[in-house]
Formats: structure tokens, C-alpha cells, sequence
């Protein structure tokens, strides 16, 4: 037995060690048809194009494409909105973004309205309002830092903070960070990252491109460029299609639909969750695997071990209906299953003790009032006369829409235990709390085995 560890390197760097992804791509189809060990086919085939193999991707062998290894792109300063596009789109895919719970974010990071693609029609208006979201948000990051500093006790800080003077400045800040985010504009400019296969990339740029916003197609140009110098051959399926047009934008305007009736209102809706949970019927050749739920756990230590087959046989579908688009950011790059919403606003969210500071000054009370009444109509109005879906570059993070999450239960459950541990959020620690609930309904045996934490402070 050989194991080889094969370094993948850019295109045209002969001098670097490895092989180009492509390259590696397709030595990785002839080897699955070959006899011959990995070590001869790379000396065999160092000096040959991967032309003739990428030809066997047109005609369906999309597989090959699969093999051409993690290309990472980084994009600098893309909106909010469209970086969570990327992570929504990006279901075969790692990446990270810039967090809201650890950066303090300002007007500067605001793209203009022509960046966006919106019209000078409503460009004042639209500036206008994000200025109003970034005083409510300065303000309430002020006033929680304040409480933190004032009544420590309030922030349920660990023991080991109050010697480690790094982490409790740490934890000071995302405490207030945390309750704040709420007022930022969703077309705020954030940096991401995504690693995956060029045959991923190739139809993330795709979807990206459909969305046919002005700030999209741009993006789109610019991925395909980067992923061009990793896989030249892959870069002609990158291109947005009638397929893939139809695909999303019939999500724009279901969203659009939402966003232009005005019976929505922007304020804090309480959020339902509703769980459904699928086992495949056991026929003759399954029964084996009929084992119980329990016993399929009884083994795994923590939520990185491996569960018994009865639960990576389950299929589990979350909903919440009103859950902000803060928290949504955050789900929304979790690795496995089909993340949806249809974008289409339902409420906006406040946290009680974010109201509460506000409430104590008048000013600042009234100042949100009037942000969320623009807010609103601002929001019907560009659903209505503007492109389909531009109406998403007015939402903030309190923006609550619908979210659905299928997965298979064993990472339906890492994600319960990852998303109420130590550090988690606030917000979205509820959100999977209600969901495990639900799921515990149905599956009362698995209870026992499955930690829901309470988000204390790292």
C-alpha cells in the first residue's frame, strides 16, 4: 500500500512544486481508469494539456470537475447582502466573512447607491436612512459598553475574565456588538472567503451572476478572472444560463411580492419554528439498520464524533419564520444541507434590552421611530418601481425573514450543540433551542445524549 500526497499549485508556475488543478484533475480521471499506481501516471502525463480530459465534462462526467481540489478566492468589500448570497449559493463550500459580533463597523463601510445599482431617485432617501441605522447603532454600542463597564455582573463574564484582562475587552465588546448589530444596513461592504472545487466555483459564479444586480455581475466578473488562473477549462460553465436565471429569480420575486405588500410591518415579530423530521421505511435489505436513535448516539463523545447509521439516515427540515437577518448571516454558512428564504421581509427585529436603552432617551426613541417608518416605506417603494430584489440593499440585520434549513440529523444536531455552546449568540442560540425542542418531540430518545448549551461567554 502507497498513500501520495499530490500539492496542488497555480497554472503556469513551473517551477513550484505539485500539479495545476486542472492538470491534477484530469491525471485523477485516467487514474480511475488505469491499473497503473498514481506515481507513473504523474511522471507519465507532468509535461501533458488537460484539454482533451475536460472535454468529458460537456458531456456529463462533471465528476472530473469535482476533482480539481480547493481553489480559494477572497472578495474584499462586497456588500452584506451579496456575501450571503455567496454563502447561500455556496453549498458545497468552506468560507468565512467578516463578523459583526467582533469588528465595530461605521459609515465608511457603505458602498454608494450607484455601487449598488440603485437610482438617484431613491439614492437620497436611501443614504438618508442608513445614516439614521448607523447613529441607532454607534448610540447602542456606546450605552452597552458603558453597562458593561458599569454592571459586569449584567454580561455573566467567566471567572477566568476578570484575571485575563485581553479577554474580558473582548468579551466587553462583543457584548455590546451583539445587541447593537441590529441597526446595520445590509448593503454594509464585508470581506469573504471560499474554498471549493472549481466545478463548485464554476456554479457559484452562475448563481451569482442570475441575481443580474449591478453589484452581482461585477462580483461575478471578478470571481471568474480569479478562478480562470486556477481552471481555465472550468471558467465556461461559469456564466449564468436560462436555467440558472429562472432558478433565482423566481426566489427574487417571491421576496419582491412580500417586500411591496404593506401589511408587513417593522417591528419584532415573534419567530415560529416548526421542525419536520423524515426516516426512510426499512424495507427487506434496511432492516438491519432499524437500530434505535439512542443506541445510534449511545458512542459519540462530542458533536465532532461519528453517530450510528439510524441518525445519518435522518433527514431534518428547520423553518423559522421570522429569524434576523443578523442570525440568518450566521446559520446561513453552515457547511451541509439546502439553506432557503425567499428575502421577503416580515418584521424588524430590536432585542428588549436594545428597546430599553433607547426608550431611556427620548431623542434616540423618537430617532428610531422615524427610521423604522422610512425604513418601511422605503422598502415598498423600491420593491415596487425598482429591479426585482434591489428592495434587500434597504434591509438591516434586524431584518426578519423566513429560513429553512434541511440536513441530515447527525449535522443537524452538531449544528444544535455548535450554535448554543460557549460564545454562541444570543439570538440564534434560541433560534436552534427551539428547534431541538421540537426535534426531541419526535425523537424523545435522543434527548439525553444531545448538550444544549446556554451561549455563556467564551
Amino acid at each position: 500500500m502507497i498513500a501520495t500526497y499530490i500539492p496542488v499549485k497555480p497554472p503556469g508556475n513551473a517551477t513550484a512544486p505539485g500539479m495545476e488543478p486542472e492538470k491534477l484533475a484530469a491525471i485523477l480521471a485516467r487514474y480511475s481508469r488505469s491499473n497503473d499506481g498514481i506515481g507513473f501516471l504523474l511522471e507519465k502525463f507532468k509535461d501533458s494539456s488537460p484539454d482533451a480530459i475536460f472535454q468529458f465534462v460537456d458531456y456529463g462526467h462533471a465528476s472530473i470537475a469535482g476533482l480539481t481540489g480547493g481553489v480559494a478566492i477572497a472578495l474584499d468589500e462586497v456588500s452584506m447582502l451579496l456575501a450571503a448570497k455567496f454563502f447561500e449559493f455556496a453549498q458545497m463550500a468552506d468560507g468565512q466573512e467578516s463578523s459583526t459580533r467582533y469588528i465595530t463597523l461605521s459609515i465608511n463601510a457603505m458602498p454608494s447607491a450607484a455601487e449598488v445599482g440603485l437610482p438617484e431617485g431613491v439614492a437620497d432617501r436611501w443614504e438618508a436612512l442608513n445614516r439614521k441605522g448607523f447613529e441607532l447603532y454607534n448610540y447602542t454600542v456606546a450605552r452597552f459598553n458603558h453597562i458593561a463597564d458599569t454592571q459586569p455582573d449584567k454580561l455573566n463574564l467567566p471567572e477566568k475574565a476578570y484575571s485575563n484582562e485581553k479577554l474580558k475587552t473582548r468579551l466587553v465588546k462583543n457584548y455590546g456588538l451583539d445587541r447593537a448589530r441590529y441597526f446595520l444596513p445590509l448593503a454594509c461592504k464585508t470581506n469573504l472567503a471560499i474554498v471549493a472545487t472549481a466545478r463548485v466555483w464554476a456554479d457559484i459564479i452562475r448563481l451569482i451572476e442570475s441575481l443580474q444586480w449591478k453589484e452581482a455581475v461585477e462580483a461575478a466578473r471578478l470571481a471568474r478572472i480569479e478562478l480562470e488562473k486556477a481552471s481555465p477549462n472550468l471558467v465556461r460553465h461559469s456564466f449564468a444560463d436560462e436555467a440558472s436565471i429562472a432558478f433565482v429569480q423566481e426566489m427574487l420575486a417571491a421576496g419582491n411580492e412580500v417586500a411591496t405588500q404593506e401589511d408587513w410591518q417593522p417591528t419584532s415579530a415573534r419567530c415560529k419554528c416548526n421542525v419536520e423530521v423524515f426516516t426512510p421505511s426499512n424495507g427487506e435489505h434496511f432492516n438491519r439498520f432499524n437500530d434505535s436513535l439512542g443506541n445510534a448516539l449511545a458512542t459519540r463523545k462530542n458533536r465532532y464524533s461519528h453517530t450510528g447509521v439510524a441518525i445519518k439516515r435522518q433527514i431534518v427540515t428547520a423553518q423559522w419564520s421570522h429569524m434576523a437577518i443578523a442570525e440568518m448571516r450566521d446559520l446561513n454558512r453552515h457547511r451541509t444541507g439546502f439553506r432557503f428564504s425567499d428575502w421577503g421581509p416580515r418584521g424588524f427585529f430590536i432585542p428588549d434590552e436594545t428597546k430599553r436603552i433607547l426608550a431611556a432617551n427620548e431623542e434616540m426613541e423618537q430617532l428610531k421611530n422615524e427610521f423604522l417608518e422610512e425604513y418601511h416605506k422605503l422598502v415598498c417603494d423600491i420593491a415596487e418601481n425598482c429591479q426585482t430584489g434591489l428592495q434587500a440593499y434597504c434591509y438591516f440585520l434586524g431584518t426578519q425573514i423566513p429560513f429553512e434549513h434541511t440536513q441530515h440529523a447527525d449535522k443537524f444536531l452538531y449544528e444544535v450543540e455548535l450554535r448554543t455552546g460557549m460564545g454562541a449568540h444570543f439570538k440564534y442560540a434560541e433560534h436552534l433551542v427551539d428547534a431541538a425542542d421540537l426535534y426531541f418531540e419526535q425523537c424523545p430518545e435522543t434527548r439525553e445524549f444531545i448538550t444544549i448549551g446556554n451561549a455563556e461567554p467564551e
